[in-house]
């Protein structure tokens, strides 16, 4: 399970490193983390994560180490939102942790929902959380 964590993390790391050196634009950084949130196909690995996350609360260094995962997610769309909030792109209606913890709570959400087999594919998923995404920061991203 923590190697299973960690190869995940990792994954998504080196994924929003590369959007961050690719795209200066606040915009373009949280539609692409958007994307690379949601996958277009569920992995073996990400199938692992999500079927023994109802086993993790009987470690607590496990619970420690997933929440930091998650912790890590939330810093990222918290310091793109902010990026275009002090660029005068964005004026957001709640306060960019609290949105950042939105997104990745609906990634989760869209992930499991796929891993299950219900409520639409990835597209589809990305497109409404870039949807809530920009009625909350008040423009379209």
């Amino acid at each position: 399970m923590r190697a299973t964590m960690e190869s995940v993390l990792e994954n998504l790391v080196a994924s929003n490193v590369s959007i961050n050196k690719t795209s200066r634009d606040p915009a373009g950084q949280l539609r692409a983390t958007i994307d690379r949130s949601i996958p277009d196909e569920i992995d073996g690995r990400l199938r692992i994560l999500f079927e023994q996350l109802s086993h993790i609360r009987r470690s607590p260094e496990a619970v420690r180490e997933h929440q930091a995962a998650v912790d890590w997610q939330v810093d990222l769309y918290e310091e793109i939102i902010l990026t275009g909030v002090n660029a005068g792109l964005w004026q957001p209606s709640v306060p960019p942790r609290q949105l950042g913890e939105t997104l990745v709570a609906l990634a989760s959400v869209a992930n499991l929902y796929m891993l299950v087999g219900f409520a639409g594919d990835a597209a589809s998923h990305r497109s409404r959380m870039a949807d809530l995404a920009s009625a909350l920061l008040g423009t379209s991203i």
